[in-house]
């Protein structure tokens, strides 16, 4: 069942009013900032990943990224699902799918290790 009228009239003030709030927040870090324009990124770019060793290197790629622009380790990154796939402490995250895309657990650590001097910048063309 998709609801009531109520539920959906309720639902559509609901974002409505969200709108607004979105609209007026942008407005007044614009005004405060000096700026103009969209406040929120726009154009990101995304690519469909047809196979699995596009899914691995992207992976990958998303571990480093923190690494490659100097911001920390990827053992620290508090960020990153990194920690939480290597670690065995409780998560949400879908651990056994990613580590059986590597081969287990260890040679998922293992391949983050060993490829660590890749350079980004290749990787980040491969990908695109």
């Amino acid at each position: 069942m998709i609801g009531t009228k109520d539920e959906i009239d309720t639902g559509k003030k609901v974002s409505e009013q969200f709108r607004k709030l979105f609209i007026s927040y942008a407005q007044a870090i614009n005004k405060q900032e000096r700026r103009t324009g969209s406040l929120f990124q726009k154009n990101f770019k995304r690519k469909k990943v047809e196979t699995q060793t596009q899914l691995t290197w992207l992976l990958y790629y998303i571990h480093r990224n923190p690494i490659h622009h100097g911001l920390d380790n990827q053992l620290d990154y508090r960020w990153s699902s990194y920690n939480a796939l290597a670690s065995q402490k409780m998560t949400y995250l879908d651990r056994e799918s990613v580590h059986g895309w590597f081969g287990g657990r260890t040679a998922f650590i293992n391949f983050h290790q060993q490829n660590k001097e890749i350079d980004i910048k290749k990787l980040q063309d491969e990908l695109n």
